[in-house]
C-alpha cells in the first residue's frame, strides 16, 4: 500500500519522471520459518501479545485501506513465511530490469 501511495503522490506532484527509485530488501522476521501451516493472524497475535480478534479487526482496517487504493488484501489467505528467497529473486529481477514487475506480482500473489 505504501508503494502504491508513493507512486500516486509522485504522479500527482509531476515529479515521477525525475525520481529514481531504489528498492531495498527488508525482512520483518528473518527468523521466520520457510513456510508454515499456521494462520497468519495467530502468528501476529502471538508475536504482539494480542488476541486473534484484535488482529482480525486490524486486518479488516488494512483490507479496507487496500481496497480504497484498488489493491487486494485477503488476510485469511496469508500464510507466514520467510521472505529471504523472494528478496534474492527481487535483486535478480533488478538485473533484468524487471524488479518492479516482480515486486508487484509477488505482492499480488501473497496478499491477493
Amino acid at each position: 500500500m505504501g508503494l502504491k501511495e508513493f507512486f500516486n503522490a509522485l504522479q500527482e506532484s509531476g515529479l515521477d519522471s525525475e525520481v529514481k527509485i531504489i528498492h531495498r530488501a527488508f525482512q520483518l522476521d528473518p527468523n521466520a520459518p520457510k513456510d508454515s501451516d499456521e494462520a497468519n493472524e495467530v502468528v501476529i497475535a502471538r508475536k504482539y501479545n494480542k488476541s486473534v480478534e484484535e488482529v482480525r479487526q486490524s486486518q479488516k482496517s488494512i483490507q479496507d485501506r487496500a481496497c480504497s487504493l484498488g489493491l487486494e488484501f485477503n488476510s485469511e489467505l496469508i500464510r507466514p513465511a520467510n521472505t529471504a528467497t523472494a528478496h534474492r529473486i527481487s535483486k535478480y529481477a533488478h538485473t533484468l530490469g524487471k524488479e518492479l514487475e516482480w515486486i508487484n506480482g509477488t505482492m499480488r500473489a501473497f496478499f491477493g
